[in-house]
């Protein structure tokens, strides 16, 4: 990993801690009983889904650009991560998914059910986590 300047490292941390934010109030939120959910309580999971998905996506752009890889879009980022193995091909997989949520959360395609749409969040987060870790990982090197 290249030496990066102070003010780099300190937007990699605070882009760290935001999705762990974000993913801890999605934990927070979560009810069990579909039917108990409020649609503020709604709004709000997708919206910190969205971030934390928009924030992994943006910490693989900045870790290809620090490591003299160009970004370009997201799912092409994943693979570049991939060739390079600073990601497992379970993280690449979730983080595909996270993408698709994320477009289909944003763009509210096709009427999303709801079920559906709390159960892909609910599957998507750990792995978003577990790519936060990697990348405070590859920042400590």
């Amino acid at each position: 990993m290249p030496k990066l300047p102070e003010p780099r490292k300190k937007r990699y941390m605070q882009k760290i801690y935001h999705g762990r934010h974000r993913i801890a109030l999605i934990e927070e939120w979560q009810i069990e009983n579909i039917s108990d959910y409020d649609t503020m309580t709604l709004l709000a999971i997708e919206k910190a889904a969205q971030e934390s998905i928009e924030v992994a996506t943006d910490l693989m752009a900045m870790i290809l650009k620090d490591t003299s890889v160009p970004p370009t879009d997201d799912y092409t980022n994943i693979s570049k991560l991939l060739d390079q193995g600073l990601i497992t091909e379970e993280i690449g997989k979730i983080m595909k998914e996270a993408n698709g949520l994320r477009n289909r959360l944003i763009h509210v395609y096709n009427d999303i059910e709801l079920e559906v749409l709390l159960k892909s969040i609910k599957r998507v987060i750990p792995g978003i986590s577990e790519f936060l870790d990697v990348a405070e990982k590859w920042l400590s090197k």
